[in-house]
């Protein structure tokens, strides 16, 4: 049974596309309204936020935006709002709103809410056109939905909470495609942590380390993978990213590598089945492809011409991770065993001292069939190893 945390609660957002235009006045900011987003799920207990909008006033040019928003449940919640400039790729806490007033901050009730954001006095005469604002409701008081860690050079480098929980971890005998290596069946309780949005893209691994250069192209750009990374590489990045999050003075150094069953239940998001998207019974697990899998995951069956893809064009899980099932398998560091007897059922890495020779990624790749991109497939190589096929995402507690 999978178990969701007493803390946490769900988001409401809401798009708002800004700009600037000219009148006989001057230059003023614009606000249109482009779409609207509302959440009205609820993690835990019956806290919600539904029905989130947005509207300028008096007029188009003016100063003031006005948030409404519903807040379900029955205890008062921790209202904070976070600001995208990049169409919700990224909602980082560097961007200022300071200019809140009315239902926002600790101890705000339920009902229907307001919430007034002077925008001129945070950003004057800017021009916004892929802005977006989220509204997020907290019970606890407790972490952000989201962390933005600033790489070298100012490179986003974005962090999803993971609530804490238990789940059912491996497949079962009847799971097809299954192998052999994905049982049994055990029980994981997960503390929360956070885990990277995306798999770590190249113009991440170029702020923090000194040079990229995989010998053949199989997708090169910002937004493409790292790939072509060995086990012992990513551990250099982690041990080079930790330092600058010192000398940074941004947070705990406690980035690394997720362990396995981590990296399950992050992939899983509350579900059991053999994808995050569901069974995907309809067709063989070779390349075949009936539309949903191609929705969800890059794999054999719809990457031509062959190569990684930009990170984050598929379809997100329920936890708001991307490319978890295909484009590339993803390093972990636990130490490879051939089967979960003996797991640790805390979540932390399985680890033998000395080390073992090999090291365990998941996930499934770019050119991999599609039973070997399901949630509960493993595969492993030694740490030096580097692939076309392979690369990694970050774990943190903060």
């Amino acid at each position: 049974m999978y178990t969701w945390p007493l803390a946490l609660t769900l988001l409401g957002a809401g798009l708002l596309v800004l700009a600037r235009r000219r009148n006989r006045a001057g230059a003023l900011l614009l606000l249109v309204l482009a779409a609207l987003i509302a959440a009205p799920a609820a993690f835990a207990q019956a806290t919600t936020v539904t029905n989130v909008a947005f509207t300028q006033g008096p007029y188009a040019g003016g100063t003031q935006v006005d948030i409404t928003y519903n807040l379900g449940g029955t205890v008062p919640c921790a209202i904070s709002v976070m600001f995208s400039k990049d169409g919700g790729a990224t909602f980082p806490t560097t961007l200022p709103l300071a200019h809140l007033s009315g239902d926002v901050g600790p101890g705000v009730t339920p009902g229907t809410k307001h919430i007034a954001w002077n925008i001129a006095a945070d950003y004057p005469n800017e021009d916004m056109p892929y802005a977006r604002i989220r509204v997020t409701a907290d019970e606890s008081g407790g972490p952000p939905a989201e962390v933005t860690i600033l790489l070298p050079g100012g490179v986003p480098l974005v962090l999803v909470r993971i609530p804490a929980g238990s789940f059912q971890m491996g497949s079962p005998d009847t799971e097809r495609s299954r192998w052999y290596a994905e049982g049994p069946v055990h029980t994981v309780t997960i503390y929360d942590f956070y885990m990277g949005k995306y798999e770590l893209t190249q113009a991440q691994w170029l702020a923090v380390m000194p040079q990229y250069a995989p010998t053949w192209n199989y997708g090169l750009g910002d937004n493409y993978p790292a790939y072509y990374i060995s086990w012992d590489d990513a551990r250099n990045f982690v041990t080079a990213l930790n330092n600058h999050i010192t000398a940074t003075s941004q947070g705990p150094a406690t980035m690394r590598l997720p362990s396995e069953a981590e990296w399950e239940y992050a992939c899983r998001a509350g579900t059991q089945t053999r994808f995050y998207f569901g069974d995907s019974l309809g067709v063989g697990d070779d390349c075949e492809n009936e539309g949903t899998r191609s929705l969800n995951m890059w794999f054999c069956g719809n990457n031509s011409p062959r190569g990684s893809r930009p990170v984050g064009g598929k379809l997100a899980n329920a936890f708001g991770l991307y490319d978890m099932s295909g484009n590339l398998y993803e390093w972990c560091e636990d130490d490879y065993h051939g089967s979960y007897t003996g797991a640790p059922t805390n979540g932390s890495a399985w680890i033998d001292s000395p080390r073992a020779s090999d090291r365990l990624f998941r996930g499934g790749g770019w050119g991999i069939l599609a039973g070997y991109c399901r949630s509960a497939l493993r595969d492993y190589y030694y740490p030096s190893f580097r692939s076309y096929g392979i690369g990694f995402r970050l774990a943190s507690v903060r």
